[in-house]
């Protein structure tokens, strides 16, 4: 009985609700950090995206976050990123679907992976 309702609150932990994903949205100022007021509603989309540019060694550093998937990353999954050099421009593009998930620190987990994980954790090792 108990594995039920453990197994019951860990797929329910991993569906979607239905209010609107909460992601940071700034493109030049404050976004290396941005503050807790940057993060908006975005209502329908389903992900939010960070781009992080560099000009050459040394060179401006320009970051940008918002809602949605950035164009030309369809192929990119869920809560990844990918890095390009080209033509000096260092380029770092993520894509996630979590709660605020592109702020400074990077993509975070979800939380039904997280009480995925925990579920394995304690009841299957």
């Amino acid at each position: 009985m108990n594995s039920v309702v453990i197994m019951a609150v860990v797929v329910l932990s991993c569906m979607a609700t239905a209010s609107a994903l909460k992601c940071y949205v700034c493109d030049k100022n404050n976004c290396d950090t941005p503050p807790i007021n940057f993060i908006q509603d975005c209502p329908s989309v389903g992900f939010c995206f960070k781009i992080y540019a560099r000009a050459g060694t040394g060179g401006v550093t320009q970051i940008q976050r918002g809602c949605g998937k950035v164009p030309g990353t369809t192929d990119l999954g869920d809560n990844q990123c990918r890095s390009n050099n080209i033509q000096g421009l260092e380029m770092t593009v993520c894509n996630c679907n979590a709660e605020a998930c592109n702020s400074a620190v990077g993509v975070k987990i979800s939380m039904g992976l997280a009480g995925i994980s925990i579920f394995v954790a304690f009841f299957l090792l």
